[in-house]
């Protein structure tokens, strides 16, 4: 099993792709947030209340000690919200990837030297392992788009491209 962590937006997003168990089983993923992070979520909660129940998510709840440092590195994070601090110490902490496509999320996990993925990179190996057809990987995509998903237009499209053409 691969630990990662996955903060609010990338959570949602394979939430409402119906997603989540598919890239947790085929890519042996063991999901962490921070009870922050699971706060934040309010659609589709069902799905991420289930999520947690079944195990495909584990949310870790911050200490008050651990709350206060939080407090401490926002004030150098410039422009993130405590939530998203939060994702990318635990990740820090845990030695293990963090899924996002926020990029200044993505930016400050870059300074701190943890590694970032997005969902472009998890629809990518879930065809590459043949979890998804390439007009599955498309249809999801269009799914997480329909629900506002801020993902980089360029990368969207290179994939919606490839992905078409695979499946004519």
């Amino acid at each position: 099993m691969t630990i990662v962590v996955q903060d609010a937006s990338t959570l949602i997003n394979l939430l409402w792709s119906g997603l989540l168990t598919v890239a947790a089983e085929a890519l042996e993923l063991r999901i962490l947030t921070t009870d922050l992070v699971a706060a934040e979520i309010r659609e589709p909660r069902a799905e991420f209340e289930a999520a947690v129940r079944n195990q495909w998510v584990e949310v870790r709840d911050l200490s008050g000690d651990a709350l206060l440092a939080l407090v401490e590195e926002r004030q150098r994070a410039t422009g993130l919200s405590i939530q998203d601090v939060s994702v990318v110490a635990l990740a820090r902490a845990e030695v293990c990837p963090l899924f996002s496509s926020d990029a200044r999320v993505r930016a400050y996990a870059d300074k701190c030297d943890v590694i970032v993925y997005g969902e472009l990179w998890i629809l990518d190996r879930l065809v590459d392992r043949g979890a998804l057809t390439p007009g599955e990987a498309a249809g999801k995509l269009q799914t997480m788009l329909r629900h506002a998903a801020r993902l980089p237009r360029k990368e969207v499209e290179i994939r919606m491209d490839r992905w078409n053409t695979e499946t004519r």
